[in-house]
C-alpha cells in the first residue's frame, strides 16, 4: 500500500499578498542600501519607499539588521541570474560603464565594500555562501579554485577603483583592464582544456 501523497496547502490571498509586500520591502531595501548605503538608510524610509507606513515593519521584519540580510543576499541571487544568462558576456556586464554608474542597482559588494565588514555574522555569511557559490561556477568552466577567487577580487577591485576616481578616462581603464585581465584568464584556461581534451583522445 503507498502512502497517500499530501499535495502543498495552498496560500491564502492574504499570505500572497504579504509575500508580495515582503518582496517589494526588499528590492526598495536593496535598492535604497546601494545607493546611501547601509548607516544612512533608515527603516521608516524603506517604508516609504515602498509606499508602507514604518508601522507595517515588524510584520515582516524582525529587525533593521534582518531586512539588510534578507535584502542583501536577495540582491545579490538576483544580480547572480542576471550575469549568468549569457555566461559569455558576464565580465563584459560587470565591468561596464552602465553597472559603474549604477551602483543602485549593481553588485551589493562593490557597492557596501567600506561597509559589510562592519556587518552581523548572519550578513558576512550571506555573502560567504554567495563568493563560494561565484567559485564553484568559475571552476565548473575549468579555472581553478586559486584563478577564481583572482577573478572575482579583480572584477570587484576594477569596479570599486572605476568609481571612486575623478577622470572618466582613468576610470574606464580600471573596466578596460580587469576586463582584458580576466577575459585573457578564461581563454587561456578553455584552450588548455581544448588542448588537454585533444591529448587524451589521441592517445
Amino acid at each position: 500500500m503507498t502512502a497517500r501523497q499530501i499535495k502543498p496547502r495552498q496560500k491564502t490571498p492574504r499570505q500572497l499578498q504579504k509575500q508580495a509586500t515582503r518582496s517589494r520591502i526588499l528590492g526598495k531595501a536593496a535598492k535604497l542600501f546601494r545607493k546611501q548605503g547601509l548607516a544612512k538608510t533608515g527603516v521608516d524610509e524603506v517604508m516609504k519607499a515602498a509606499g508602507l507606513t514604518v508601522g507595517g515593519f515588524y510584520n515582516h521584519f524582525a529587525s533593521k539588521n534582518d531586512l539588510i540580510a534578507e535584502s542583501l543576499g536577495a540582491a545579490l541571487e538576483e544580480a547572480k541570474l542576471r550575469l549568468l544568462k549569457d555566461p559569455s558576456k558576464t565580465t563584459a556586464i560587470y565591468l561596464s560603464p552602465q553597472h559603474r554608474d549604477h551602483p543602485e542597482e549593481g553588485c551589493v559588494l562593490a557597492a557596501l565594500a567600506s561597509e559589510l565588514p562592519r556587518q552581523s555574522g548572519v550578513v558576512k555569511r550571506r555573502i560567504e555562501n554567495h563568493l563560494e557559490s561565484w567559485v564553484a561556477e568559475f571552476t565548473a568552466r575549468g579555472l581553478t579554485r586559486a584563478e577564481s577567487l583572482d577573478v572575482i577580487s579583480r572584477a570587484v577591485g576594477s569596479l570599486i577603483l572605476s568609481r571612486i576616481v575623478d577622470s572618466e578616462k582613468f576610470s574606464d581603464e580600471w573596466l578596460t583592464n580587469g576586463r582584458n585581465q580576466n577575459l585573457s584568464l578564461k581563454r587561456s584556461r578553455s584552450s588548455a582544456s581544448v588542448r588537454s581534451s585533444k591529448s587524451k583522445r589521441s592517445r
